[in-house]
């Protein structure tokens, strides 16, 4: 699970650097997402998800790195905290790909 989560994190590090080269340099410019809806849902989504993952990450961060036997025993509370937690997590990066393409092709409010 630390490697998932970890993953996570490389993840969103890479798709708030592809955004950002897309929307500076490669993309419409940045005038095109500021002034878009989707695009500011977008970016709350990423700052949501970035609070959620301090939830699993301060916990793997807390386990032992390896146990005599290979194995972590995880309290159940524990496990099923941290298991929605990653479920938020991937739910949340699902609904950042959808704002991020509705924000690409100019799709708002108006």
């Amino acid at each position: 699970l630390r490697r998932i989560d970890a993953g996570y994190g490389l993840a969103m590090a890479v798709t708030v650097a592809t955004g950002f080269i897309r929307a500076t340099l490669i993309g419409r410019g940045v005038d095109h997402y500021v002034d878009n809806g989707m695009f500011w849902i977008k970016m709350a989504l990423v700052v949501l998800i970035v609070f959620v993952s301090v939830i699993s990450t301060a916990h793997f961060l807390r386990l032992p790195r390896r146990a005599p036997s290979s194995t972590v025993t995880v309290e159940p509370k524990s496990y099923c905290r941290i298991r929605t937690v990653i479920w938020i997590e991937a739910v949340l990066l699902a609904l950042i790909s959808l704002f991020a393409t509705f924000a690409a092709r100019g799709i708002d409010f108006k």
